[in-house]
């Protein structure tokens, strides 16, 4: 139980204790998290709540939710759900189908296509970089995007003072969730609580960050201030998105209004993309490849079940489609992949 765990940790092991609940010590996820590093314990827990979840949340949920009728699933399709516009799926909420370890996407191994086709997703490349890039005219980062270079391996030579050709596959990690992090404002201590590093650090890597894209933070900065002018953001395609709050005397709610107005341009942005993708796409299909079809809409990625013998052919048309929606600054880039099920990556 919570409270026998609790007991463990902070009374046997003696490990820091970062929050309290009413009822004594938490042992929240985002609590232990802070914990990682203090001892190997808590990996353990956390692996194992995770592993939990999956059971309980994704493995049973999906199983409930196959039609008999034709032993698929058939969440529902909503443009109204988010704040940025995103196209997201409810009754199931299929795109919160986690990927990001082995045991994971063993979830997504579950969903196959039919016999004698496979799943083709066609994945926009560093989307939001590139529309961050194109609205805030950053002379360094459209460089970079226009060269097709490594961006987070760039990023990380930058904070860490390292040569490019030496940063490691660990350290070119960190330059991604610092390039995420910093991008959407995330501050100082956040950010090294996710690295597991100092807040002195973690700040001198955001201060050499903002003195290296300059052209994105002055944009940032710009975006906040039109929005507590005009009270909200608007998107590459002239939608008007309110952000409420910007001037709420309640510190919490007001600051993250403020975050929010640095970055929902670029994320309504990137939903507006990925709808036109998305009717462009189908129309291309229904033309030219009438064996194929649209099945699922994935944050940045379209997947289409088709021909096996096609699939190879139908993923470059839809990449080519994804492409040519709207010509930037910087280049789109939609880079396609296939499989019998939807762990794509797997079986490439």
């Amino acid at each position: 139980s919570p409270k026998q765990l609790a007991e463990v940790l902070f009374e046997e092991l003696g490990l820091p204790v970062h929050r309290f609940t009413k009822t004594g010590y938490s042992t929240a996820s985002d609590a232990l998290d802070r914990l990682v590093y203090s001892h190997p314990i808590v990996r353990l827990v956390l692996r194992h709540r995770s592993l939990s979840k999956l059971i309980s949340t994704w493995e049973a949920s999906l199983r409930r939710a196959i039609d008999p009728a034709d032993g698929r699933v058939h969440p529902s399709f909503r443009t109204t759900h988010t704040q940025s516009g995103h196209v997201v799926t409810t009754d199931p909420d299929l795109q919160r189908t986690p990927a990001r370890t082995p045991e994971m996407r063993r979830i997504r191994e579950g969903f196959v296509a039919a016999p004698g086709h496979l799943l083709v997703g066609v994945d926009y490349s560093q989307l939001e970089l590139r529309l961050l890039a194109h609205l805030s005219a950053d002379p360094v980062l459209a460089d970079l995007l226009r060269q097709h270079a490594d961006v987070h391996r760039r990023t990380a030579s930058e904070i860490l003072g390292v040569d490019e050709a030496r940063i490691t596959p660990e350290q070119r990690r960190l330059g991604k969730v610092v390039n995420f992090a910093t991008f959407y404002g995330q501050g100082a201590v956040a950010l090294g609580l996710d690295l597991g590093v100092s807040t002195e650090e973690a700040s001198t890597w955001i201060r050499r960050f903002d003195q290296f894209y300059t052209g994105a933070r002055s944009w940032q900065k710009a975006e906040l201030q039109r929005a507590r002018r005009v009270g909200g953001c608007t998107s590459i395609a002239g939608r008007f998105l309110r952000i409420p709050h910007l001037s709420s005397q309640a510190s919490k709610a007001r600051t993250h209004a403020e975050r929010l107005a640095r970055r929902l341009a670029v994320q309504a942005s990137a939903a507006d993309l990925c709808r036109a993708a998305l009717v462009a796409v189908d129309r291309m299909l229904a033309a030219d490849c009438p064996g194929s079809r649209l099945v699922m809409t994935l944050h940045d990625q379209l997947l289409v079940e088709a021909p096996a013998a096609e699939a190879i052919h139908v993923g470059a048309r839809v990449a080519a489609e994804m492409e040519a929606i709207l010509d930037l600054h910087v280049p789109l880039v939609a880079v396609a992949s296939c499989g019998r099920s939807w762990a794509l990556d797997d079986e490439r």
